[in-house]
């Protein structure tokens, strides 16, 4: 590769600074993760103080909500972090491979696109995410329910089927290969 045609330092400097961002929101994103525990385990114990078999109050059916709210937060994160790194992969390492100095270099997000193995650590943090978000919700639900229910039952079916929209959509997107594109990138969307 001629001198000429290596990056300068302002695309370095730009290069450099994407990895930054991925670094800060996976930093994020655990403490999202760690946020999500404390503030429902403290909601939760807030609404389930007083209950001592008796039916609770119906605000406990925020919970579930907001585990959803947390749950989009860390896809949202993650999503930043995925499209980042595409983005490096696709501009800055294709470019990178066709220096000679560096042919033999596997990159690494080539290499983890091509990794033969499963991120068992990611994989498990979303099970336990949404496991916590689940059970969240079942005892909120439970809660209103038993003894006597407190909110009519058509509510609670439409929480629920809110609920459960919510975190199927939000589940089909974390764990589909190709994320949804939008239409005005010029391409034709992929589902």
């Amino acid at each position: 590769m001629p001198v000429s045609a290596k990056p300068s330092p302002s695309v370095m400097e730009y290069f450099r600074a994407l990895r930054t961002e991925i670094t800060e929101a996976q930093k994020l994103r655990v403490q999202v993760g760690l946020a999500k525990m404390v503030f429902l385990g403290s909601l939760l114990g807030f609404f389930l103080k007083d209950a001592k078999g008796s039916a609770g109050s119906a605000g406990i059916l925020i919970c579930p909500f907001v585990a959803l709210m947390f749950d989009c937060m860390v896809y949202g994160l993650s999503f930043n972090i995925r499209e980042i790194g595409s983005y490096i992969g696709a501009q800055f390492e294709t470019a990178m491979m066709e220096d000679e100095a560096s042919a033999k270099v596997t990159f690494w997000q080539t290499y983890r696109q091509k990794r033969p193995y499963v991120d068992w650590g990611r994989f498990v943090y979303r099970i336990g995410s949404y496991g916590l978000s689940v059970a969240a919700s079942g005892l909120s639900f439970l809660q209103v329910c038993y003894p006597s229910r407190l909110v009519p039952l058509w509510l609670l079916t439409s929480l629920g089927l809110i609920l459960v929209v919510g975190w199927s959509i939000l589940i089909w997107l974390e764990f589909s290969d190709a994320p949804v594109q939008h239409p005005s990138d010029g391409q034709k969307p992929q589902s």
